[in-house]
Parts: C-alpha cells; sequence; structure tokens
C-alpha cells in the first residue's frame, strides 16, 4: 500500500460519529483448526461492534497476517463489496504489527464510508489456505486493524478513536488428543475433542466392560451401571455432546485417550435460567472474565462454580477464586434468564 492510500485512509477514518465507548470486532468462525499437511483451509471472518451492536461507522483498515513458510495464500472469496475501497494483494510484514515474529505475510483489506454510514456485514470475506506444514507443527493466523473509526463526543468536543478485537486463528497438523484423568469417586469433566464415536460405550466401553464405571450424569439424563446396560431402562445417556458438562462416578481410576477433532469453538450452547452443567470446549486455559465475556456485558451471569473454586461477578476479583477456565472441565454456570453461550478465547 502506497503512503499516500494509508494518510487518505487514515483520515477519512478519523472523520467522526457519535461517541460511545464503541469497539470494532473481529471474529473468524474457527479459531482451532486441524488439518493434514498440503490441504486446504478456510476461515471466514466475521464483523461486528459493540457498545452499541451494530453501530455505524465510517470503515474499517484491516491487516491479515500469516507464516507465508506453513500456509500458502490462495485467494478472498464473498468480499463485502460495502464500501471496499482497497484490496491488496500480499504483502511482507515488515512493521510486524501483529507483535508474532513468526508471521512475515499479510493481506489488507479497507471498507470507507464518507457519510459515517458503514455498519459492515456480518460475514466480511473467506480467506482461502493451502497448508504446508510439517509433521507436528502450528501456525497462526492474526489479524490487526490498520486504521480504525474515530467516535465524537459532542460534549466535549473531542474525538476518540474505536478500539479494535479479534481472535487468532491457530492451525495445527494432525489429530489431536485430550486426556482425561478419572479418579475414584465422582469427576466433572467436559470434552474438547470431538472423537469419531461420542457414545458412552465408544468413549468409556473398556472401563464399563472392566465395572469400573459406577454411573454417568449429564444433559438431564443418566447412565446408572447397576441398572444394566447403556440402552436397559432407566438409562438414557447413549452420547456425550460438546458443550455440556458430565459428573462420571468410578469405582477406580482410569485415564482416557481421546483422539479425533477439535470441538467446534463457535458452539452455542442452549443455557436455561437458573444453574447449568457445561463443558470448557477450547484445549487451552482462558480467563474466565474472556470465556464469559458476553454474559457478563449483558449482566446475566450470576455465579460460577468448578475446580473446587467459585467466581461472582459482584464479587472484588480478590474474593473470587475462580479465575481460569480449564480444558476438560465442568463448571456450574448460574443465569438470570434463558441465554445462548459461547465461549470466547
Amino acid at each position: 500500500m502506497t503512503e499516500s492510500l494509508r494518510i487518505l485512509i487514515l483520515s477519512v477514518l478519523t472523520s467522526v460519529t457519535a461517541f460511545s465507548q464503541r469497539q470494532q470486532v473481529v471474529a473468524p468462525n474457527l479459531v482451532d483448526i486441524i488439518s493434514p499437511i498440503n490441504s486446504p483451509v478456510s476461515i471466514t471472518v466475521n464483523y461486528s461492534t459493540l457498545n452499541p451492536e451494530n453501530d455505524l461507522t465510517n470503515g474499517l483498515g484491516l491487516q491479515m497476517h500469516y507464516d507465508s513458510t506453513k500456509l500458502n495464500f490462495i485467494d478472498l472469496s464473498n468480499v463485502s463489496a460495502n464500501d471496499l475501497v482497497q484490496l491488496d494483494d500480499t504483502q511482507v510484514d515488515a512493521d510486524n504489527d501483529d507483535n508474532d515474529t513468526d508471521t512475515d505475510k499479510f493481506v489488507l483489506i479497507a471498507w470507507i464510508n464518507d457519510d459515517n454510514s458503514w455498519s459492515g456485514v456480518s460475514e466480511l470475506f473467506t480467506a482461502e489456505f493451502q497448508t504446508l506444514f510439517a509433521s507436528n507443527e502450528t501456525t497462526n493466523i492474526n489479524f490487526t486493524a490498520s486504521s480504525r473509526a474515530v467516535a465524537w463526543d459532542p460534549d466535549t468536543q473531542t474525538g476518540s478513536r474505536y478500539e479494535f478485537s479479534s481472535q487468532s486463528v491457530r492451525i495445527a497438523e494432525g489429530n489431536l488428543t485430550q486426556t482425561i484423568h478419572l479418579k475414584a469417586g465422582w469427576n466433572q469433566i467436559g470434552f474438547n475433542i470431538r472423537p469419531d464415536d461420542t457414545t458412552v460405550n465408544g468413549i468409556l466401553g473398556d472401563a464399563i466392560s472392566a465395572n469400573i464405571v459406577k454411573g454417568i450424569v449429564g444433559q438431564g439424563k443418566q447412565f446408572n451401571a447397576a441398572a444394566g446396560g447403556v440402552s436397559d431402562p432407566p438409562n438414557n445417556l447413549a452420547a456425550f455432546v460438546d458443550g455440556f458438562g458430565y459428573w462420571i462416578n468410578m469405582s477406580d481410576g482410569t485415564t482416557l485417550e481421546l483422539t479425533g477433532d477439535l470441538a467446534n469453538p463457535a458452539t452455542q450452547i442452549q443455557l436455561s435460567a437458573g444453574w447449568n452443567h457445561v463443558g470448557f470446549i477450547f484445549q487451552k486455559e482462558v480467563a474466565i472474565d474472556t470465556a464469559l465475556l458476553d454474559l457478563l456485558n449483558t449482566n446475566n451471569l450470576l455465579k460460577v462454580i468448578g475446580d473446587g473454586k467459585n467466581f461472582d461477578p459482584l464479587l472484588p476479583d480478590n474474593l473470587n477464586t475462580l479465575k481460569m477456565l480449564k480444558p476438560g472441565n465442568g463448571y456450574w454456570i448460574k443465569v438470570k434468564i434463558a441465554d445462548i453461550l459461547i465461549f470466547r478465547q
């Protein structure tokens, strides 16, 4: 991009709109991807605003960073034509705007509206890549804003630049494994791997055959070994589902090694008013105020219990013992009204 064009985009985006602590948010539809070597990878990049939602702005300059030694950029498709002014070929990432020394290339896309009425769309574009990495390697796709809109405060007659937030995409070679250590007694777990066989027998068949599984509770259903097999009444828990938490009662300890695809990071978890038992679906720890951001922003979250710890959004931070949500764990979440939970990271 030429310096004159960069200045033009910056000058246009610093024109004014109504000010209200606004934020421009870019979020890919997938944040954890497992892919074989030399295979296509596709991500759809979504746009929204916060405080308020669906806010009108005068545009956005967006950079998508990647490591060209591990990913071959193929093309952008379904690019939003709404006020599109710039769509560049790949460029060298000389300024390291994403603070990731592994990424060495970026693609620039910019939208500008002189009337401060750019609403964006829910989907900005779809990016197509081909994996080049070797066995067991991982790589990231990051997003930064080359230019952000500016909001105007009529009371103070000052402008404030929009905040920008985004989620990175992590791409890993091959399949991933989730290890679950079950001890004698009750275990509270969740799944972040989706094996080919998600049935109770598929995941716990060996332990059931060894007569060390006493019972399972989850999804409002149960399996009681004393009642017979998985399909024998009153047993009605046939399979495990992403996003649910489970209690497993063991007479002896064992270890589960699950291999498969990652659980869908955009899984929508239906919450009822009151207490809900959910499973954390990511493969890394995430701060609770990030993972449950949507519930906190709407003041719908009342309490979280898990790992023998508690979180109450009304308490000061030093009194809350539950700071992080951990992979493979289940949590009790209490909300005021029915809602949909999508974990953030």
